[in-house]
């Protein structure tokens, strides 16, 4: 999936307003003012969907940082004294734990 470059899409716009201004009539293209019109809709609701992304990003790293921070490394101090550290699952869970904090 490829972005939308708000640049390219003000270009298109300019240049097809331009176009019929140049012509003095609609663009040869019938329906161009539906069509610029709808790009315009298309492309806001693109910018929402990003805004609405970038919160839900925001908020699943709050929360990652959360679990990691208060609840996983607490819990992971106290049963690795408990744990056998020559066993897999000790091995197994301190991999993960290595994975979690290189996120």
């Amino acid at each position: 999936m490829q972005s939308l470059s708000e640049r390219k899409h003000k270009a298109l716009i300019a240049a097809l307003q331009q176009l019929e201004e140049l012509l003095n009539m609609p663009v040869a293209h019938a329906g161009a003012n539906e069509d610029i019109q709808r790009l315009e809709t298309l492309f806001a609701r693109y910018q929402e969907l990003m805004t609405e992304l970038g919160d839900c990003i925001a908020a699943y790293h709050d929360l990652y940082k959360d679990l990691k921070i208060n609840v996983l490394a607490p819990q992971f101090r106290q049963i690795r004294h408990r744990m056998d550290q020559r066993s897999a699952a000790y091995h197994t869970l301190k991999m993960h734990l290595v994975a979690v904090r290189s996120y």
